[in-house]
């Protein structure tokens, strides 16, 4: 619920973000064709809008010939300067085949027209003009209307592939949603058959001794060597068995007490288990790398949510790893380093996430923990992971920097530090 209220939040805001309006250069290409069956009506428009602005004007001598154009354009045209009165097809009946075409209705029309009427002029925007002109044209007012409807039907365009793109987000944050409350269920349903699997163990550990005693019992029996060799053994299989079976058991304790609402009332927490439950959670990717881990336990702790700062250091050790795979510098068979520290500085805590990955380019800085923001490829990352964490981080009066670093990322998580809790007295 807590990571629900703070994704919404960041929506509001990124779709704020979003509606701000970018502006065209003063030069740009456009491709921009003319349906008019005027030949010297080409030429002058040709002549007009080719001066400094960079596009190109095509011609098409009828309404035919410019559907025909339209439809076998391999990529579309940016404006359609269409003319209402011409032999075959009137501008009009182009405008009507041109709205029932889906490729073609969103190109943007300007519709050329001597008629100076209001009635003609709404009539033309009714049919599905985007603006319109009036002939005999005026080049420097041309130019002005073309420029922008060009500049509206780019940011139109840009708009609509943010919206697709941040549903797709949203559609993979979801599936992440979803993935992590079946976790959770999944986690408790594991617990049960664990439990009884870890019963089970102890007690065939008890029963290997056990089996050996009575057997020695038999007079004049010995067992074979392949016997004697698996009651020995037999204590030993168990008990590594069971230590699986623990691991198990922390993993899936991990997974319960990471799924939990963030909603949860604060305590004192120690830093290092914070690291180490992370570790645990994302074992499965550290384990490939070389992982140089320096945390003391009980020495540093922080007044927060214990999920909470773990999403947070999980965040980081994942986006390590991936930073580590993408390192292709590294001599072959060198393995990928990521260091993880937990100290203390005065009255902060802090957790630091380090990697000898490719690092972050000046440019990604900038816009680092903007909310959908990612270098990822599409699929892999949803551009919220730092959002949150810095969010989080924040919300525990903290703050989560990127630091300076001579190779590789390097993040740090500073917290308010506080003293341990008390020991109870015997």
């Amino acid at each position: 619920e807590h990571i629900g209220a703070m994704l919404s939040k960041i929506l509001f805001f990124s779709d704020l973000l979003a509606m701000r309006l970018s502006v065209l250069p003063e030069t740009f290409a456009a491709r921009i064709l003319l349906v008019d069956d005027s030949k010297i009506e080409f030429v002058l428009l040709e002549h007009a809008l080719s001066m400094g602005t960079g596009w190109s004007l095509e011609w098409a001598a009828s309404g035919e010939a410019g559907l025909e154009k339209l439809a076998a354009a391999t990529s579309p045209y940016d404006l359609v300067l269409l003319d209402l009165v011409m032999p075959g097809l009137s501008g009009f009946e182009v405008l009507e085949r041109m709205a029932a075409d889906p490729l073609l209705a969103k190109v943007p029309v300007i519709v050329l027209t001597a008629s100076s009427d209001r009635a003609d002029q709404v009539r033309v925007l009714r049919a599905g003009a985007d603006d319109f002109l009036t002939k005999p044209l005026e080049p420097e007012v041309a130019r002005v209307r073309i420029r922008s409807l060009l500049e509206a039907s780019r940011q139109q365009h840009g708009l609509e592939e943010l919206v697709e793109e941040r549903a797709a987000q949203l559609a993979h944050a979801d599936r992440l949603v979803s993935m992590g409350t079946l976790a959770a269920g999944m986690a408790h349903e594991i617990n049960n058959p664990l439990t009884w699997l870890s019963g089970s163990l102890q007690t065939l550990e008890r029963f290997g001794p056990a089996l050996g005693e009575e057997l020695a019992q038999i007079p004049d029996w010995k067992p074979s060597p392949r016997l004697s060799a698996i009651l020995e053994d037999l204590p030993s299989i168990a008990c590594e068995m069971q230590g699986g079976v623990q691991r198990i058991a922390r993993i899936v304790g991990g997974l319960k007490s990471f799924s939990r609402s963030g909603g949860g009332a604060r305590s004192v927490i120690d830093l290092a288990q914070v690291v180490r439950s992370a570790m645990l959670l994302t074992e499965h990717h550290l384990k490939r790398l070389s992982v140089d881990v320096q945390v003391v336990p009980g020495s540093v702790h922080a007044n927060g949510i214990a999920q909470e700062l773990e999403q947070v250091v999980i965040n980081l050790l994942t986006n390590a790893v991936d930073a580590v795979g993408e390192a292709n510098s590294r001599p072959a068979g060198q393995t990928g380093r990521i260091a993880i520290a937990v100290w203390r500085e005065g009255a902060r805590g802090c957790i630091s996430v380090a990697d000898d990955g490719p690092g972050v380019p000046d440019s990604v800085r900038a816009r680092l923990g903007d909310a959908f923001f990612t270098t990822k490829p599409p699929g892999k990352g949803t551009g919220l992971g730092i959002s949150i964490s810095r969010n989080i981080a924040r919300s525990h009066g903290g703050e989560l920097r990127l630091v300076p670093s001579d190779r590789g990322a390097h993040f740090v998580l500073d917290l308010p530090a506080v003293d341990p809790p008390a020991k109870e007295l015997p």
